[in-house]
């Protein structure tokens, strides 16, 4: 009986801190600032193509940021074993990164960044199959003072060709 109330209150305990990181987190930051919008100029890049990047965040009430980040990601998942013991693995590889340093936004301003980007020669395009993904996204961080961070994953296609 003992071992069905520990598993039970671990059980609670991961649903709990799902449902905080996964909603309640976001939720809350949703509440100083606007989701980032984020557009590129080339939906589905080439391995070795060059894209620019545009990020906009606004402000929904003044906010102290500890720094802005926007990233470019290679993720790799790969699904190992089947029914119980099933591990699912995740590697993200920072390609490019910019940071923004930290400063008060009143409310109504907008945060606003371009950047040019390119897939490294030699990179994998991107593949999903049933145990393996090799993904590519650009990552928007907001750290606020005394509010939850901010985090949003774009996912862009690279193409299985190359430009020379």
């Amino acid at each position: 009986m003992r071992a069905a109330t520990a598993f039970g209150i671990a059980c609670a305990g991961f649903g709990i801190w799902m449902l905080t990181k996964y909603f309640l987190r976001p939720t809350i930051a949703r509440a100083k600032i606007s989701p980032p919008e984020v557009s590129v100029s080339t939906e589905e890049p080439k391995v070795g193509e060059e894209f620019s990047v545009t990020c906009q965040q606004r402000f929904k009430g003044a906010a102290d940021v500890k720094g802005i980040t926007l990233s470019l990601v290679f993720r790799e998942t790969a699904v190992h074993g089947s029914g119980r013991s099933t591990k699912v693995l995740t590697d993200d590889e920072i390609i490019h990164e910019f940071k923004h340093p930290g400063r008060r936004y009143d409310v109504g301003e907008v945060f606003q960044d371009r950047r040019t980007l390119r897939i490294p020669e030699g990179a994998m395009h991107t593949f999903i199959a049933r145990y393996n993904k090799l993904q590519w996204f650009v990552k928007v961080r907001v750290e606020m003072a005394g509010w939850p961070d901010l985090e949003e994953n774009y996912e862009i296609r690279v193409l299985p060709e190359i430009v020379r």
